[in-house]
C-alpha cells in the first residue's frame, strides 16, 4: 500500500478509474510515533471507503478516495451543504438496509422518520439563529443548540432525541466524511427523563370494547383493543394479517427484536379476530393512523380519570392535570397489557416473553407501577381504613 519515492512515503492504490498516488509528507526512513498514526489512519479510511464502496455497489475512484484523505488528514472541511447531503444520503441508507445495525438486522421506517424530524428541527435552528452546523461543530455549537430548543420550552426528551441522532451521524460519519473528534465526545449527549405514562386498566379496556359503533371508529377501537392483549406494537400490529392463529395462540416475529414470540389470545382478541376473520384484520400502517380517533373513542368509553403529568419544559419543571383518555396513545395499548398482567399476578419472566424485554429492570421502568402499586398496598391497609363499624 505504502511506496517510497524521493526518499518520502506514498499511498499507492489502485482505484477503479486510475492509480492514486496519495503523498503522506512523511519521511521514508522515520520511525516517529506520530507518523505512524498517520499511516494507520490512512489505512483505516481507505479500508472504510472500500467497505462501504462494497455495500453500496459503488466503484472505487480515485478522486472519491483522495478526497476521504484529506477530510481525514484535515486538509479539508466539509461545508454544511455537504452534511445535509450527507444526512438525507444518510436516511435513504436507513430505508434501503445499506446501513443495518450492529446485530446486522435492518431499521424500521420509524428510524428513518426520527431522523428527518430531526433535521427539520436543526435546519428551523439555522434559519432562526444564522447559525451554521457543519462538520465542524464543536461543543460549544452543541450547547447553542441546547441552549435555543430551551427557549423555545422544548421538553427534556424532545431536545434529548435530536442530540442522540445528531451525535449516531456523527458517529457514523467519523473517519469517512470528516474527522470531527467530538464524535468521540462523552459529553456530547444530552439525558432525557423518564415521562408519565398510562395504561389501561380491565375495566376500561372492556368499556371501550363494549362500545356500540359503526366505520371507522368500530375498525379503530378493535385494532385498539386487540393491541391490549397481544402487547404488540403498532408496526408489528400492521403486520398482524400474515401470521395465522393456532388455537388460541398466535406466533409473531417481533420487528424490533427480531424474535418470534407466543402470544396467548385473550377472550376479546379471539372475538375481534373471529369478527373479521383469519387474515381480515383492519390495519394501520402508521401510529397517525391508529391515533387518529384513539382520544375522542377513551373519551366516549369514559375514559376521564384525572392524572398529574409532570414534564421539564424550557427548563422549568411544570405539573399539569390530565383528563386519562387525552393521555392515550397507540403505545398504550402494549403498555397496558404488561401493566395488567402485572397487576393479575403472572410471572414477570413469563411477561417478558411476550413484551420481549431481556431484563426485569427494563421490564419495571417499562410498566412503571412502583409507586402506583405501594400506594394502593398501603390504602388496602386497616391503618387507612379507619375503625370498624
Amino acid at each position: 500500500m505504502f511506496i517510497k519515492a524521493n526518499n518520502y512515503l506514498y499511498l499507492s492504490y489502485y482505484c477503479e478509474d486510475a492509480r492514486l498516488r496519495y503523498p503522506l509528507g512523511i519521511k521514508a526512513d522515520s520511525a516517529a510515533k506520530s507518523d505512524m498514526l498517520i499511516k494507520n489512519k490512512i489505512e483505516s479510511v481507505v479500508a472504510k471507503y472500500v467497505a462501504q464502496c462494497k455495500i453500496l455497489e459503488k466503484p472505487i475512484l480515485r478522486s472519491e478516495l483522495s478526497e476521504h484523505l484529506d477530510y481525514a488528514l484535515n486538509k479539508k472541511v466539509r461545508s454544511t451543504y455537504d452534511l445535509w447531503a450527507d444526512w438525507d444520503q444518510f436516511v435513504s441508507d436507513i430505508r434501503s438496509g445499506v446501513i443495518l445495525k450492529k446485530d446486522g438486522t435492518r431499521y424500521r421506517e420509524a428510524s428513518a422518520k426520527h431522523y428527518e424530524n430531526s433535521k427539520t428541527i436543526l435546519k428551523r435552528y439555522e434559519v432562526t439563529t444564522g447559525k451554521v452546523i457543519s462538520y465542524s461543530l464543536n461543543m460549544n455549537g452543541v450547547k447553542h443548540f441546547i441552549g435555543w430548543m430551551v427557549t423555545l420550552g422544548q421538553s427534556k426528551n424532545s431536545i434529548a432525541c435530536v442530540i442522540k441522532d445528531l451525535k449516531a451521524f456523527f458517529v457514523r460519519t467519523h473517519g469517512i466524511k470528516h474527522n470531527n473528534k467530538i464524535a468521540l465526545d462523552k459529553d456530547f449527549s444530552y439525558s432525557g427523563e423518564e415521562s408519565d405514562t398510562i395504561a389501561l386498566s380491565d375495566s376500561e379496556i372492556l368499556s371501550l370494547y363494549s362500545l356500540e359503533l359503526t366505520g371507522s371508529l368500530e375498525k379503530a377501537r378493535d385494532v385498539f383493543v386487540f393491541g391490549c392483549w397481544v402487547a404488540l406494537r403498532v408496526g408489528d400490529l400492521s403486520r398482524i394479517n400474515d401470521y395465522h392463529r393456532r388455537g388460541n395462540l398466535i406466533e409473531v416475529l417481533t420487528t424490533k427484536t427480531s424474535e418470534k414470540v407466543i402470544i396467548p389470545l385473550h377472550w376479546m382478541a379471539r372475538k375481534i379476530l373471529d369478527k373479521y376473520g383469519d387474515g381480515n384484520l383492519p390495519v394501520y400502517t402508521t401510529a397517525e393512523g391508529l391515533s387518529y380517533h384513539l382520544n375522542d373513542l377513551c373519551k366516549m368509553a369514559g375514559i376521564n380519570s384525572k392524572h398529574l403529568i409532570t414534564i421539564t419544559k424550557g427548563g422549568n419543571r411544570i405539573a399539569e392535570y390530565y383528563e386519562k383518555w387525552q393521555l392515550v396513545s397507540p403505545h398504550t395499548a402494549r403498555r397496558s397489557f404488561a401493566t395488567n398482567m402485572y397487576k393479575a399476578g403472572f410471572p414477570v419472566k413469563s411477561i417478558m416473553k411476550i413484551t420481549g424485554h431481556r431484563t426485569e429492570a427494563a421490564f419495571f421502568r417499562y410498566i412503571r407501577i412502583d409507586k402506583e402499586q405501594n400506594a394502593e398496598e398501603l390504602a388496602a391497609s386497616p391503618y387507612f381504613n379507619g375503625p370498624a363499624a
